[in-house]
């Protein structure tokens, strides 16, 4: 199979960039199929398209089920307009380029950067070069985006993604909701007096965990806070929370902005403020897409029992439901069928245990929590676990 790429961001189509235009792609790239006769008349040719993603996100849809179908051993060329349609990663760029493809003999080929890897004249030091200036195009917008939004901040201008509950923005500036800043003192009252915050939550009929974040939200004493989040990007981009030691606090001199005062603070979120929150664990391979059944939160490690997932929500407890390794197990015994399955409709003549054997392989070859997780990200969507082992996997690579 012969997989075409195409990408454009939310910026390129705000800049009515002609060029990168999904349309100017994929003319591009099927001309170039045709002229260079690819893989002769039989030769099936899938595209994938990613339109509206960042060069530096990932997780792009269309870009993880094409490695999957490579991973699977379906597509043997992929062919891009050049290195940045691909991703504006460095290191990733070159993964793919210097190990990922030639490991499993798939011919990539950047069409406007003149790089076909079955052409041994066109390796060079030119290409790394072109790709390091790619990352340093969209690291470059980021840096300046952020001091702009910095000194914003600094300035006491609210310049973030989400405001908490019971404040509202106006003209550059956050207010309170008088009627939900009732709700939020009523809320920190009871938890002085003693209340859980299971009570707390159906008293007012919100969840736990949103509970959780109001008594714990340092904005109602008056303080302007931000940097809660930084993006990640290696093995994959991604938001990470920051701890409280590590958020940018400024006072709101005029305290117009103050729900309670400290006096109102419980026992337990003074300690919570007086403690170091950093963990020595790492987070589980199947962070972000595993979620409850039930309740549809996400899972997380159990803290009591080592390598389970449990769900906090359900119950207001830690409810077990599966480890972590049968859960890996799972996955890849529904891949084999899922393979299996796509094979024998378009070929009678596949030979199940040579499949099962090849992605059996695979999974041997995959030995770190990070390449587990990189793996894992590259088929699944979205997994549902309930109980008794009962698991519902979303992929990104669907049946035909």
């Amino acid at each position: 199979m012969i997989a075409l790429y195409m990408r454009i961001s939310k910026k390129d189509k705000r800049g009515g960039k002609v060029s990168n235009t999904i349309e100017n792609q994929m003319l591009l790239l099927r001309s170039y199929v045709s002229e260079n006769e690819l893989g002769g008349d039989r030769e099936e040719v899938c595209e994938f398209i990613d339109d509206g993603f960042s060069g530096t996100d990932r997780k792009r849809p269309s870009f993880m089920k094409m490695l999957a179908l490579v991973e699977l051993g379906k597509a043997d060329t992929v062919v891009v307009k050049d290195f940045s349609r691909l991703s504006r990663d460095h290191l990733l760029i070159s993964e793919l380029r210097e190990k990922y493809f030639p490991l499993r003999q798939v011919r990539f080929i950047a069409i406007l950067d003149s790089y076909d890897s079955d052409e041994g004249e066109y390796s060079g030091i030119i290409h790394p070069f072109k790709t390091l200036f790619n990352e340093y195009y969209c690291s470059d917008i980021s840096r300046k985006v952020k001091s702009s939004l910095e000194a914003k901040k600094v300035s006491g201008e609210y310049a973030v993604a989400k405001l908490p509950y019971g404040c509202k923005l106006n003209d550059g500036k956050i207010t309170v909701d008088e009627k939900k800043a009732d709700i939020i003192r009523k809320i920190y009252e009871m938890r002085y007096e003693g209340s859980t915050y299971k009570n707390i939550a159906q008293t007012f009929d919100m969840t736990v965990s949103m509970v959780w974040r109001i008594l714990h939200e340092p904005s109602y004493l008056g303080y302007h806070v931000w940097h809660r989040y930084e993006n990640e990007f290696l093995p994959l981009k991604k938001r990470v929370k920051q701890y409280p030691d590590e958020w940018r606090i400024s006072e709101d001199i005029n305290a117009d902005t103050a729900i309670i005062d400290k006096t109102m603070l419980p026992e337990d979120i003074k300690k919570y403020y007086g403690t170091s929150h950093r963990r020595n664990s790492s987070r589980h391979i199947f962070h972000g897409i595993t979620k409850c059944m039930s309740c549809k939160k996400a899972l997380v490690m159990d803290r009591a029992k080592k390598g389970w997932l449990c769900c906090r929500n359900c119950t207001g407890k830690e409810k077990k439901l599966i480890e972590t390794e049968r859960l890996y197990q799972l996955f890849f015994d529904r891949l084999i069928k899922l393979f299996l399955m796509q094979e024998s409709e378009q070929n009678t003549k596949v030979n199940n245990k040579d499949i099962s054997q090849h992605i059996k392989k695979i999974r041997d070859n995959v030995k770190t929590d990070v390449e587990k997780e990189m793996f894992l990200n590259i088929f699944v969507k979205r997994i549902f676990v309930g109980e008794k082992e009962n698991v519902v996997i979303f992929w990104r690579c669907k049946r035909q």
